[in-house]
């Protein structure tokens, strides 16, 4: 995988959102299968911060080239 530039202040996340992700996942399964009856409301909470942090991912992953103009 080619190492990309994150900019200023991505240290904190140096895989990516990976991390993050699995860990939100994670949390989806442990509340719908480890549980005896699952709590919507929290499970919903946590679908919202996965897809989140599946969007940050995607984003990095597919970055938008930004055109320049000249004026002629």
């Amino acid at each position: 995988m080619k190492k990309k530039d994150l900019g200023i202040g991505f240290e904190k996340y140096k895989n990516g959102y990976w991390p993050k992700i699995e860990y939100w996942t994670t949390q989806i399964r442990d509340e719908v299968f480890n549980t005896k009856k699952p709590d919507s409301d929290e499970v919903m909470y946590f679908q919202k911060k996965l897809q989140y942090f599946i969007g940050k991912q995607w984003d990095l992953d597919n970055p938008i080239k930004q055109e320049t103009f000249r004026v002629l």
